[in-house]
């Protein structure tokens, strides 16, 4: 797991970096209402590429390591490219058709039709890039799934500066280098995918795949509702500033899914159909979420405690309030990461419409939070609405999960970690009145004192030795990942 997840870390690390290299960018050339602009248009046609998957991308990765001969598999990879990609081709291409009223409705401004047509074109594309690159996932092969993900990140960065720094194009230069970059992708990926796999349609199989990632539109569309629905009531009862300013924010509290989960997940929604065979599969889920649990939440310390001092080295100075509220979102995918593994047994037995059940109702939950919390309390409003709608859908798939797969997870540990940090962190927030070099140390100070409670109060001995062993001999441990 670590070798796997390693790898695709790496990659999402140097994806970070390349968002790091990007936010002095975003930050001088476009203001806070561009960046708002960006993120609504994003969060749309985020929702509409829900609906068009219709859950086959999660589908591919279930029936593909089910069938058994290699004519099956590439059976299940080519009806899942061609039927997602008719799908998308035909949602985004009426998008591109009413481009006026879908930018009256979303943006509040018509004339905005030419960003909302640059950014559909590149959505009609999505699938050709996603289901090529799950298969990569599917035959575990982190490698050219890290490297292609990094040629993309490279070029979207050299066109991003040419576009937005040179020719000085805004929001419509950022969008114009998405739609080059995601023509190119395709175009190698779809070919790629042909070589390897033929190109062959199965209606039994697309049938197969929709009953199985149908209830995960539903689930897909509530987490949407879940991560960005807050969006649109802070643009609603306030403006694209502090829509522009609470995204920032967010960003930098989501890193913890960017940093472990994603890379985790990678690997994880692979190979935990392997890992149900085992005979000791009762220890290794518990064991596996409770060491998951120890590197996000050292990892979301060190963002929240560090995050003032981030945006006032690499930001402007409009941006700084950001940082507000990055502490709860990292709280909120906490919860999200932990219900992401737990819910890994109604995947496992088939019960996504359990996972569709609980999404919705905690949709439903934080539109009423959002509804409720931020007229009067704005962006920390927002941040509330985020912790307990993601509380509501962990409770959900933990309760359903426990009756068809039951497990025994270390909760008491798993709750005592963020309750550790929650104290370190308003420690340090109590000394935010600083100068930058001294604030940067008193972080650090922060940072060490948490680890050390954690390596000395939380870990168990057998635990705080394998910490030892790789301090003590990283060499070694490297060449384990290697081999």
């Amino acid at each position: 797991m670590v070798k796997h997840s390693s790898v695709y870390m790496a990659g999402v690390l140097f994806s970070r970096v390349i968002s790091f290299i990007m936010l002095p960018i975003y930050t001088r050339f476009l203001t806070p209402a561009d960046y708002g602009v960006l993120e609504l248009l994003s969060m749309s046609m985020d929702v509409l590429a829900m609906l068009a998957g219709a859950g086959i991308t999660a589908a591919l990765l279930r029936y593909y390591s089910e069938k058994e001969t290699t004519a099956e598999k590439n059976a299940v990879v080519t009806t899942a490219l061609l039927s997602t990609s008719m799908l998308f081709f035909l949602c985004f291409g009426l998008v591109v058709l009413l481009a006026r009223p879908v930018a009256g409705l979303v943006l509040g401004d018509p004339e905005m039709a030419h960003l909302v047509r640059l950014f559909a074109i590149a959505m009609a594309m999505l699938a050709t890039v996603e289901i090529p690159l799950v298969l990569l996932r599917a035959q575990q092969r982190p490698v050219p799934f890290v490297l292609i993900n990094a040629a993309k990140l490279v070029l979207q960065l050299s066109l991003n500066i040419l576009f937005v720094v040179y020719l000085r194009r805004g929001v419509e230069g950022v969008l114009w280098s998405n739609l080059i970059t995601t023509a190119l992708l395709s175009l190698y990926l779809v070919g790629m995918t042909i070589r390897s796999a033929g190109l062959s349609f199965s209606p039994p199989l697309f049938r197969e795949l929709l009953r199985y990632g149908y209830p995960l539109i539903f689930s897909n569309l509530g987490a949407f509702i879940l991560s960005f629905s807050d969006r649109y009531f802070i643009k609603a009862f306030g403006t694209l500033y502090q829509v522009g300013i609470y995204s920032l924010g967010y960003k930098f509290g989501a890193l913890i899914t960017s940093l472990v989960l994603t890379p985790f997940l990678l690997f994880w929604n692979v190979e935990m159909f392997e890992l149900d065979k085992r005979p000791d599969r009762g220890e290794v889920f518990p064991k596996v979420l409770t060491m998951l649990s120890l590197v996000a939440v050292v990892l979301m310390f060190g963002v929240a405690v560090y995050v003032p001092e981030v945006l006032r080295v690499m930001a402007d100075p409009t941006f700084w309030d950001a940082g507000q509220v990055v502490a709860l979102i990292c709280l909120a995918y906490y919860l999200y990461m932990i219900e992401n593994h737990v819910r890994s047994a109604l995947l496992i037995t088939k019960h996504t419409k359990q996972i569709a059940y609980a999404t919705t109702i905690a949709a439903a939950s934080c539109l009423l939070l959002n509804g409720l919390l931020i007229p009067p309390y704005g962006v920390y409003g927002a941040a509330a609405a985020t912790v307990a709608s993601y509380l509501v859908r962990l409770l959900l798939v933990l309760h359903w999960s426990q009756k068809v797969y039951p497990l025994r997870y270390e909760w008491g540990r798993i709750i005592l970690l963020p309750l550790l940090a929650g104290v370190f962190l308003l420690i340090s927030y109590r000394f935010s009145d600083m100068r930058l070099v001294p604030a940067i140390i008193k972080d650090t100070a922060a940072f060490i004192l948490f680890s050390a409670v954690v390596y000395f109060v939380w870990m168990r001995p057998r635990e705080r030795e394998l910490v030892r062993r790789v301090l003590l001999r990283p060499r070694e441990a490297l060449k384990l990942l290697l081999e």
